[in-house]
């Protein structure tokens, strides 16, 4: 329920903005701010209850409805990620592919690398739980080639709480290893 209450503290925070909202006069602004506040809230979901709570998915998917009213922008994309997220983690694997390809799609358009590289950090996951070891090192090293610590590291926090270039190296060596090449895998 968007409704639900977030705990005290910095949390707290995020849902007291969402109340205030409705003083913004134009309706185009106040459903960015709105987009921005739901993706901030699905978010410390993510962290204080894991990624399958269900207010995990209610907040990402309203970011995304709210997306709808303005458009295909940048701001779909972390709606999706955190629905994609929700998915994974819940073992809804063909939901979860299916966000992968739209997150792909997305960051292809935007031609934004930062969002690319989160594209990839979903499809390499995915992939690899799919049993697809080629496919997840192929994705992970396209995540990698586009990675420039200085200006991608601050994502971790809205994108799953985890260093995407380390995420990438780990699923790479995993599946380096399963293809038998012990020797890359260590390399990674």
């Amino acid at each position: 329920d968007p409704e639900s209450p977030l705990p005290r503290g910095r949390h707290h925070h995020l849902r007291r903005a969402l109340d205030a909202i409705g003083h913004i006069a134009d309706e185009g602004e106040r459903t960015k701010v709105e987009v921005e506040l739901r993706v901030g809230i699905g978010t410390a979901w993510l962290a204080m209850r894991g990624f399958g709570a269900p207010e995990v998915l209610e907040a990402y998917a309203r970011a995304e409805t709210l997306c709808d009213r303005l458009g295909e922008r940048t701001d779909l994309f972390p709606a999706l990620w955190g629905q994609w997220l929700f998915r994974a983690g819940r073992g809804e694997i063909d939901a979860a592919r299916r966000l992968c390809v739209r997150l792909l799609a997305l960051a292809e358009k935007f031609g934004d690398a930062g969002l690319r590289i989160q594209a990839h950090h979903a499809m390499w996951s995915t992939s690899f739980v799919c049993g697809e070891p080629a496919k997840a090192c192929m994705h992970a090293q396209s995540g990698l080639a586009l990675f420039n610590p200085k200006i991608h590291q601050s994502m971790a926090s809205s994108y799953g709480n985890h260093d995407a270039a380390c995420c990438a190296r780990y699923f790479s060596a995993m599946s380096l290893a399963l293809a038998g090449d012990g020797e890359g895998a260590r390399a990674m």
